[in-house]
């Protein structure tokens, strides 16, 4: 098994990790790594919110996506909840890459903006 669940909802693997200043870590289960953190609860909170709020004739954004969906929808927050949340969320993004800079070098995150191929 490559992880499971624990009691207080943490995804456990067994798969290589580095544990960051922050309690965050990048997880390297295959390839490029996987940002393990949390949010706080207010974040959720207002996430789930303003979700209640959205509708399927206002909101709908399946029509944008690449494929189509069986079940589930694709939904987009008003651009003042978005906004709102992407500055708390580049929080996130900021400790990430400099995590990866810190263990793999400036050249990186060059890498990864530039797409270029990790050979």
């Amino acid at each position: 098994m490559a992880g499971e669940m624990n009691n207080t909802n943490t995804f456990r693997t067994n798969s290589a990790t580095i544990n960051t200043p922050h309690g965050d870590k990048l997880i390297y289960p295959f390839g490029p790594p996987i940002f393990q953190s949390e949010v706080h609860t207010n974040f959720v909170a207002d996430l789930l919110k303003e979700g209640k709020k959205l509708t399927i004739e206002k909101d709908d954004w399946r029509h944008k996506l690449a494929g189509q969906m069986k079940y589930g929808g694709s939904y987009i927050y008003d651009k003042d909840f978005t906004s709102k949340s992407e500055k708390y969320l580049l929080n996130y993004v900021e400790r990430f890459l400099t995590q990866l800079t810190d263990s793999f070098g400036d050249g990186v995150v060059n890498r990864l903006l530039k797409k270029e191929r990790w050979d």
